[in-house]
């Protein structure tokens, strides 16, 4: 479906060429009718035109059609192409399940190789409905991981290109635009990961991989959401929260992450008191500091993550035995900015000691360079009702 006529032609002609049957139209009412007549495959359409043959005015028709072919047909794979779209009608169209994504000018080599993967996808769905679900799911990572670069390199040069004026609310910005982008497909993949462990699998290996992949989506949306919240929304909203549960949950997303060459200690008893926090902020707290550990080991060593009272306050400790911080930099730490990483914002530390602080709670280190790091986080414990 296309309303430029010579394209619709010079398409179908290299197309036949190929072997398929093709079918045309200018507008999706047309389109419409064929797929009620017609046994069909892969539809391929613009997205800018007029919704009707007879309507001067242009919109969006092609994500209408999308929608309306994943309502009436979701058989059919829907590959797109278009002159230029905004990055929310690109991401809106692959969170409705296209299959393919092309911005004008592209050539027909490009576009039959498509065709012909969509091909082996239907295929594989009819012998292989699980296979093929997990393939596409692949299709989404691979995607959501191009959005991450792309938006990643965004901001980093824009702190490159203006660090003195760079704000914490210029910061939240930044996030905001990447949490947008990829939030939702965060979502699609976890939900995806969580349908396929549903279904019986008797082949192990997979379910331990659908298992990764659903806590790995989980993970990132703790990075992506929390900080977001963080920046954008500002205070916490805490609740009764059972802290054992927080850390076990935290502890299971590393499981896959934590490199070989580390050893994990956990030394959490089997009773904690309660605590009153925001639980999303507070996994957000944790998961920066389990990574600053295990960067701080790119040899190897030992992660110790345990918790116990202290009179009134519930301690967590999380300590490595990696290469320590420097004298120098130990009063700097949780300041905006700095970062002893390459690629580092110094953005990680600081939004964590804030976090704790406006929990009550507080935030220390001890360090020893050359032999580890260890940060102490202490929060008031609940009172008894």
């Amino acid at each position: 479906m296309d309303d430029n006529i010579i394209w619709l032609t010079i398409l179908t002609h290299e197309l036949e060429e190929e072997g398929y049957k093709v079918f045309t139209a200018t507008n999706p009412t047309d389109a419409l009718k064929i797929l009620e007549k017609e046994e069909v495959d892969i539809v391929i359409t613009d997205i800018i035109m007029p919704i009707r043959k007879d309507e001067d005015f242009v919109r969006e028709a092609g994500r209408e059609l999308l929608d309306e072919i994943k309502s009436k047909y979701p058989h059919i794979e829907v590959i797109i192409s278009t002159v230029c779209v905004s990055d929310e009608i690109f991401q809106s169209c692959m969170r409705k399940g296209a299959f393919a994504f092309f911005r004008k000018p592209f050539s027909i080599e490009e576009l039959v190789k498509s065709i012909e993967e969509c091909v082996q996808h239907i295929n594989l769905k009819k012998r292989d409905s699980l296979k093929a679900e997990n393939i596409g799911l692949k299709r989404k990572v691979d995607f959501l991981t191009k959005q991450y670069d792309r938006l990643k390199q965004t901001s980093q040069q824009r702190i490159k290109d203006h660090p003195e004026s760079m704000t914490l609310s210029e910061f939240g910005d930044i996030i905001a635009g990447i949490t947008h982008s990829l939030t939702t497909e965060i979502g699609i993949i976890n939900s995806t990961s969580e349908g396929l462990l549903d279904k019986k699998v008797e082949d192990d290996s997979n379910i331990k991989k659908y298992k990764r992949l659903s806590r790995s989506a989980k993970y990132c949306n703790v990075l992506l959401n929390n900080l977001r919240g963080l920046l954008l929304e500002g205070k916490p909203t805490p609740t009764e929260t059972d802290i054992k549960k927080v850390l076990d949950d935290i502890i299971s997303l590393f499981e896959y992450r934590i490199p070989s060459n580390v050893k994990l200690t956990i030394d959490i008893g089997p009773e904690l008191p309660k605590l009153i926090i925001d639980k999303n902020q507070i996994e957000q707290v944790l998961v920066n500091v389990i990574n600053n550990g295990i960067e701080a080991m790119p040899e190897g060593g030992e992660l110790l993550i345990k918790a116990e009272k202290k009179g009134t306050n519930l301690n967590i400790e999380i300590s490595d035995t990696g290469v320590g911080i420097p004298k120098g930099n130990l009063d700097n730490v949780f300041e905006l900015y700095f970062s002893t990483k390459k690629r580092g914002a110094g953005l990680g530390l600081y939004l964590t000691k804030r976090i704790v602080e406006r929990h009550n709670g507080s935030i220390s280190v001890k360090t020893q360079e050359g032999k580890g790091t260890t940060m102490i986080i202490s929060f008031p414990i609940a009172e008894e009702k």
